[in-house]
């Protein structure tokens, strides 16, 4: 059985390491979230490779890896934030160190990309990070969205059970099966997920919640992804499923609801609760999805609660 690591809570005033292990970062985008986070009391400290591009990537494997072990070794670095996603992260897992991020356990928050590195350190360490907005994303925005920015400061903050994360954009989740469960939240993009399955990196998903977004991929790509899901055992194992949204899906064939139907296809048969519209994933409208931490899913009425603490 894994042992669950958890970071120390973020107090005031704390530093915020940056990272960009995937894609190049947009630099307005980066100084709008550095004036953010420093408005707020919270100090800033640059990873050495921030602005790098080579060409696609926000620098070579080797300067990303150098970023992301530095903020972890710094014993002056009390959070980690990546500045954006993209493209790039899964390169690495072979050369994590995760012995240091074990030894030296902190908050670690990014989202998209980052899901394929956030399951590995899980995998590896038991160390639960926070799958949640970016600091040149969602935070680099001219306007940051109050639900967004209440949920996670909260959520890092306060070592208590979080409670349950409300609907946000609609009134409630949408049922696809009915039930209840509870287990420990496993997920985030579709597409990363699916790229370490049949590695060392993948966690184990028995008595989990599995929680899963996208973007950019048509329906038919998504249901190879279900199809792969369910081939490897996760959809058989996980005890729940939270369906967040998935952003720019559509195609005009599509304008019938394929999507919502291939998801009704892929999960009403499964005897398990799963939810959908659930506010998590490239929106700006998001919760922060602490991975490893305990959860527990319901559909009468559909909520989603987080029943353990995430930060110690």
């Amino acid at each position: 059985m894994i042992h669950i690591l958890k970071p120390k809570r973020l107090r005031p005033n704390a530093t915020f390491g940056v990272i960009t292990p995937a894609s190049p970062v947009n630099e307005e985008k980066l100084e709008r979230g550095i004036r953010y986070f420093e408005s707020l009391g919270y100090r800033i400290e640059l990873g050495r490779h921030v602005h790098k591009k080579s060409p696609y990537l926000a620098g070579t494997d080797e300067e990303r890896l150098a970023d992301f072990h530095d903020m972890f070794r710094n014993p002056g670095i009390d959070a980690i934030i990546c500045a954006r996603g993209g493209y790039g992260t899964p390169r690495i897992l072979d050369r994590l160190d995760y012995d240091l991020i074990q030894q030296n356990p902190k908050i670690f928050v990014g989202y998209s990309d980052l899901t394929a590195l956030q399951l590995a350190v899980f995998k590896k360490t038991g160390l639960i990070t926070y799958s949640g907005p970016m600091l040149a994303v969602e935070f680099g925005a001219a306007e940051i969205d109050e639900h967004t920015e209440r949920i996670f400061w909260q959520m890092l903050s306060e070592p208590v059970a979080f409670g349950k994360l409300e609907p946000i954009q609609r009134p409630h989740y949408e049922v696809l099966h009915h039930g209840h469960a509870e287990g420990r939240l496993l997920g985030g993009c579709l597409a990363l997920l699916n790229c370490i399955l049949g590695t060392g990196f993948l966690p184990d998903f028995a008595n989990s919640i599995l929680f899963i977004e996208d973007v950019g991929e048509i329906p038919m790509r998504i249901d190879r992804y279900f199809a792969q899901l369910r081939h490897a055992g996760i959809l058989q194992q996980t005890n729940g499923i939270i369906c967040g949204q998935f952003e720019d899906s559509e195609t005009e064939e599509d304008s019938q609801g394929w999507l919502n139907m291939m998801l009704e296809d892929y999960f009403s048969g499964l005897g398990k609760p799963a939810l959908n519209k659930f506010d998590y994933g490239h929106i700006a409208q998001k919760h922060t999805m602490p991975i490893g931490a305990m959860a527990r899913i319901s559909t009468a009425p559909a909520t989603v609660e987080i029943i353990e603490s995430a930060v110690s």
